[in-house]
């Protein structure tokens, strides 16, 4: 069952997206493949048609009449491009995949935790320590299934949008995603349970739990709670400004992919 949020005032109720969107050039994990969107716009064609006799010949009268084309999108693309919902089968043989979740799953009372207030984009390895963590998860609300780690990176995303980057200055900057250590990690699971939380989604504007090359420790760590993981979140800055240290509902809902180990979802919360 939801624990909802009461809102004292629907009135003021804001949604605030936090889904990266798909797109040629967009930013993504270093090894992943560029996705390729092809495009065919609908179109209005004017033509004129013949009007035809009895006898089924032409009466050199016509009308005009205007064509319509639908138009399509053509997509390939890995199903961990964007904001996206990793499951156990990603990483846990004979795990569970994305479409054998309830959608209660993916509707949560969220907790942000801001790492910008740390030097954590300023080290040489960008890992979140449980130092990093541990004072805001004794505060975390008691109603709390989902935690979102906003650690900057999506902030960094936004300048780096727009810059004109040569490809290897994009993959330089693509390596250097923020991840989450073990300890953390096994920090967060065991505060959690301690607090009594069904701990249902970590969220992170990252791409990944894990550092590259690594055996996925942490990722493996929450499937095995049954905890799903909610990556590349964007906007956390306009989250966070718009919370005042409050919980939020967090909606992050996946595309349901039958036998999938991730999918792509809009995420977006409910301030």
């Amino acid at each position: 069952m939801i624990q909802v949020i009461k809102q004292e005032n629907t009135n003021k109720m804001t949604i605030i997206d936090l889904t990266y969107p798909i797109h040629e050039g967009m930013f993504k994990y270093p090894s992943d493949p560029e996705p390729q969107i092809q495009i065919t716009p609908a179109t209005e064609t004017d033509e004129t048609v013949e009007i035809l006799d009895a006898s089924g010949f032409g009466s050199g009268a016509g009308y005009g009449d205007t064509k319509y084309s639908s138009g399509n999108t053509l997509l390939t693309l890995r199903n961990h491009l964007g904001t996206h919902i990793d499951a156990p089968a990603h990483k846990l043989q004979k795990g569970k995949t994305i479409d054998q979740y309830n959608l209660t799953q993916f509707i949560n009372p969220a907790t942000l935790i801001d790492l910008t207030n740390t030097d954590l984009l300023e080290r040489d390895k960008r890992e979140i320590t449980e130092k990093d963590i541990k004072s805001s998860l004794y505060a975390l609300h008691p109603n709390t299934t989902a935690i979102v780690l906003y650690t900057g990176f999506c902030d960094e995303i936004k300048v780096k949008a727009r810059e004109n980057l040569t490809p290897q200055q994009k993959l330089e900057f693509e390596k250097t995603f923020p991840y989450i250590s073990q300890n953390a990690a096994d920090f967060i699971l065991s505060k959690t349970k301690k607090l009594n939380l069904g701990l249902r989604l970590m969220g992170i504007d990252s791409f990944s739990f894990d550092p590259s090359g690594s055996n996925s420790e942490v990722h493996r760590a929450f499937f095995k709670n049954n905890t799903l993981l909610l990556e590349t979140l964007v906007n956390l800055d306009k989250l966070k400004s718009g919370l005042n240290c409050s919980p939020f509902l967090l909606y992050s809902t996946p595309l349901n992919y039958q036998g999938a180990d991730a999918a792509q979802t809009r995420a977006y919360a409910q301030v």
